[in-house]
């Protein structure tokens, strides 16, 4: 299921707690449902018990039903979480959901969007022995992606009303403060993050992103938005359409692999966003 189909989602939060260092608590995914702010009261917004689920964050799979699962062509297997879970997610949704459990299963990264086929690092890749095929999980096409907040300004300034863009909405898992420009960031191809003693973790930036009509989903109400906030998708095609091989889609972000050298680097939470990279290092 994905969101610009099932608009519905956006109204469910999930919140992940972590395993405690000491393990005495195995940790959680806490799913809350908040149902469409136009069918309740406003009295009746807060999260209620029935509207909450606890998903253990590894569960133990070994009684759970192994399926066969396809998603944008790249196929993998799961489990499915049984009927505590599907249950509660089909009451909410209205019709029947399956909540599948990846576990230590994968899936194959297509096209060129890994770094070993990507044009920017396919020759440096290969010249450190760098052929093993990229993974990833239930993410759409690589582990992370990444967003301009000079870009979101952009597109806020595009909004009749003085509105301003929702960066959730864009689903970055990074956001890169102080780019001189809007939309410098399709040019770049790598992110280092950290220094000194304590090393750097290198991003590979490898592709764009296309985007769909989930920029214009309302997630207050789980459905496409009306007025303004239901035209960014229109907005940003009038001369984002920049990508050749995508050209009815406007593009926003970039695809994001972590270095295989950085795998297990320690990055310190210092702010909410991290500094653009200069021209010389993009």
């Amino acid at each position: 299921m994905h969101v610009p189909h099932f608009p519905e989602m956006s109204l469910f939060q999930a919140e992940i707690v972590f395993p405690s260092e000491a393990g005495t608590e195995p940790g959680q995914i806490i799913v809350t449902f908040r149902p469409a702010a136009s069918e309740t009261p406003s009295d009746d917004n807060d999260a209620k018990p029935n509207r909450i689920l606890h998903i253990p964050l590894c569960p133990d799979t070994r009684q759970l039903e192994e399926l066969a699962i396809m998603m944008h062509q790249s196929p993998t297997k799961g489990y499915n979480m049984g009927a505590q879970y599907n249950d509660w997610f089909s009451e909410w949704f209205g019709y029947p959901v399956v909540l599948a459990y990846l576990g230590p299963h994968s899936r194959r990264v297509l096209g060129s969007f890994g770094p070993s086929k990507s044009a920017a690092h396919a020759g440096w890749l290969g010249s450190l022995g760098g052929e093993e095929e990229e993974r990833i999980t239930f993410a759409d096409t690589a582990p992370y992606l990444l967003v301009s907040a000079t870009s979101v300004d952009n597109v806020s300034e595009r909004l009749e009303g003085g509105l301003d863009m929702d960066v959730t909405k864009f689903r970055p898992n990074i956001v890169v403060a102080g780019a001189k420009e809007a939309f410098e960031e399709d040019f770049w191809a790598e992110v280092v993050i950290g220094s000194g003693k304590e090393g750097k973790a290198r991003l590979l930036l490898t592709a764009n992103c296309v985007r769909c009509q989930s920029l214009n989903v309302d997630y207050a109400t789980g459905a496409m938005a009306q007025g303004e906030m239901g035209n960014v998708l229109k907005k940003l095609m009038k001369d984002r359409r920049v990508d050749k091989g995508a050209k009815f889609s406007p593009v926003f972000g970039r695809y994001v692999f972590l270095d295989g050298e950085s795998e297990g680097q320690a990055v310190h939470h210092l702010s909410t966003f991290i500094s653009a990279p200069s021209h010389q290092d993009s």
